[in-house]
């Protein structure tokens, strides 16, 4: 326990701003085209380009589904939703068994973020709590990382635990606000085409 403590002062020591990234392609931080979306609810949007958001294929509604996260930290953390939609229809492996529309057996996650300056960045900060409208992708089976050091989270070279492609596809929209939420909340959407987890000596 003592250990974990002295790692954390330390983390915390360190902390600094990440900014989220590029559009596709770019692993370098903010060069000024960052991909925000001002409506991943509009019909060919960004974020529906590569992620059921709000209306599936078929024209219906998503029912909303909402996921309110915390840091009742000292410092800022770095939560991450991940979902490879790897269950399959039996005899059809060309299609997710809870989720029909987003192709199966890829990388999904959700990176949690803010808006400061006119610029985009990754982390949740101490004492805030954001809200997230959630993709249907994420429905069954995710999972959420919440790392405390924000240097690993966009790497293109090794070492990298957080196994992040910079060819993914990437958009920034903003988070669901609440009267106890951030109003400043966003998220990076992203999918990228092999379903690749974390590694095992991730810091989350």
């Amino acid at each position: 326990m003592v250990a974990k403590q002295s790692t954390l002062r330390a983390a915390a020591v360190a902390e600094a701003d990440y900014l989220m990234p590029t559009g596709p392609g770019g692993g370098q931080p903010d060069d000024g085209q960052q991909p925000f979306d001002l409506d991943p609810f509009a019909p060919g949007s960004l974020t529906r380009q590569f992620l059921t958001y709000g209306v599936d294929a078929d024209g219906n509604t998503v029912p909303l589904k909402t996921l309110r996260i915390t840091n009742n930290t000292a410092q800022t953390v770095y939560p991450i939703m991940r979902d490879p939609n790897s269950n399959t229809v039996p005899g059809n492996a060309g299609v997710g068994l809870y989720d029909p529309y987003d192709p199966p057996n890829m990388e999904y996650r959700g990176y949690i973020g803010y808006k400061q300056g006119g610029k985009y960045y990754f982390g949740l900060k101490a004492g805030e709590s954001i809200l997230v409208s959630v993709p249907l992708v994420f429905w069954n089976g995710a999972r959420i990382g919440i790392g405390t050091d924000g240097q690993y989270l966009t790497p293109t070279g090794p070492p990298n635990p957080l196994t992040y492609d910079p060819d993914g596809h990437r958009s920034i929209a903003r988070a669901a606000i609440s009267d106890d939420t951030i109003a400043n909340g966003v998220v990076m959407w992203y999918r990228a085409r092999i379903p690749r987890a974390p590694n095992d000596d991730t810091e989350d």
